[in-house]
């Protein structure tokens, strides 16, 4: 993304054109819940996705976007169900620019005296027409980020395109039918565009149709006619991300089993999903909010209903990368793909 100032020398102008920074699209807010209006400071941004979960009980997450409306009363998703959107007022309903405010007592957002965490998301603000695909597309992007919410209308015709705003092709993107109770349906730079993973199952990566065979590009994705992705008469929203030097990497890793396996990255990790792709396994988040000490045992599987869990072994945040002191996430000979956040 870029912009160009001009000055006056006196005689002359001149123009001159920089490039903005890339910075992390990611921080993290925990609270008690009140049961009462509850605002949320500290997120250091004005978030376009949150993403709720109870640590303490069982509840389903909630998930809410700028693109949809964080409004009252709020449009959510829950990544363990496959419901389509509801609506309810026991969400964050207004966004600030250091964070959000939750209202209401629900027991996925705010019932007193239970712990909560959310992952918050900068995407652009609110979203623009996109006319790069077959089908028109409504984009909020965070183009130096690498992160864009983007929303669309289903028609069942399979090799439709739809534009996504990055500027570079997605490495990952996660689709919910908003209309319908169908599967989310993720795809994966790593395991290949033939495939697809089920954002709310432990299954692992199975052949599909999902993508039209194609690779997305540095401004359209890919869809077939069905109705996870772009089925007549329902309507789509996506979260896409590619890798962002210093600040984001969407990879994968063949797991040991054992104490000591490194993978290296350019920054230090504060969030970090893992999913195995080769055999079934939890998708599973490990962050720096829920997990204080300096190995991680704490997650959250995104796929299910429960409660914060504790591993057996865990992960380390290191300066330059992650690295696990057993199997618990490293399971020996099986393939597993990665998001990370600095």
């Amino acid at each position: 993304d870029t912009d160009k100032v001009e000055y006056f020398d006196g005689t002359k102008w001149y123009g001159i054109t920089y490039e903005a920074l890339a910075e992390s699209p990611y921080s993290a807010v925990i609270w008690q819940g009140t049961g009462t209006t509850n605002p949320r400071t500290g997120v250091g941004f004005q978030p376009d996705l949150i993403w709720v979960k109870n640590i303490d009980v069982a509840d389903s997450s909630a998930i809410v976007d700028s693109v949809r409306g964080i409004s009252s009363p709020a449009p959510y998703l829950a990544s363990n169900l496959t419901s389509a959107q509801n609506t309810s007022t026991n969400m964050p309903t207004s966004v600030q620019l250091d964070g959000f405010t939750i209202t209401g007592n629900g027991g996925r957002t705010n019932s007193i005296n239970e712990d909560y965490v959310a992952w918050c998301f900068k995407a652009g603000g609110t979203a623009v027409p996109n006319t790069n695909g077959s089908r028109p597309s409504q984009v909020s992007a965070n183009v130096a980020g690498g992160f864009s919410i983007v929303s669309w209308s289903g028609n069942s015709v399979s090799g439709s395109t739809v534009g996504h705003g990055l500027g570079v092709a997605p490495e990952l993107f996660i689709i919910k039918n908003l209309s319908a109770v169908v599967n989310w349906s993720v795809y994966s730079e790593e395991v290949g565009v033939g495939f697809k993973l089920l954002l709310n199952e432990v299954n692992q990566a199975s052949a599909t149709s999902n993508y039209a065979n194609t690779s997305p590009t540095s401004s359209v994705f890919s869809l077939s006619g069905g109705n996870e992705v772009n089925g007549s008469g329902s309507n789509y929203i996506a979260y896409c991300f590619h890798s962002v030097p210093g600040y984001s990497k969407v990879g994968s890793f063949v797991g040991t089993g054992v104490a000591g396996k490194k993978i290296t990255l350019d920054f230090q990790p504060a969030w970090l999903m893992i999913k195995r792709t080769s055999t079934t396994g939890a998708w599973t988040v490990v962050d720096n909010k829920i997990n204080t000490a300096s190995i991680k045992k704490n997650y959250i599987k995104i796929d299910e209903i429960g409660a914060e869990n504790t591993a057996t072994t865990g992960i380390v945040f290191e300066i330059d990368g992650f690295s696990f002191t057993g199997g618990s996430f490293n399971q020996s000979g099986q393939t597993a793909m990665y998001l990370a956040f600095a």
